[in-house]
């Protein structure tokens, strides 16, 4: 997933995906842009069958 998933998802996707990278401030005003399936950094998202909750991680490639 890239910036515009995740902002098309909304803020509690975007939460996920902020808490699990562990950016914050402006390192993650940094990294934020930078999600692009296509390139360096890409996030993941999924949501539990069993509690419904969502979660999530990003990975540079």
């Amino acid at each position: 997933m890239c910036k515009e998933d995740l902002e098309q998802m909304g803020p509690e996707a975007i939460e996920v995906i902020r808490a699990e990278s562990g950016q914050q401030g402006a390192d993650w005003e940094y990294y934020f842009p930078k999600l692009d399936s296509e390139s360096t950094a890409t996030a993941y998202l999924f949501r539990c069958r069993h509690c419904a909750q969502l979660g999530g991680y990003s990975d540079r490639h």
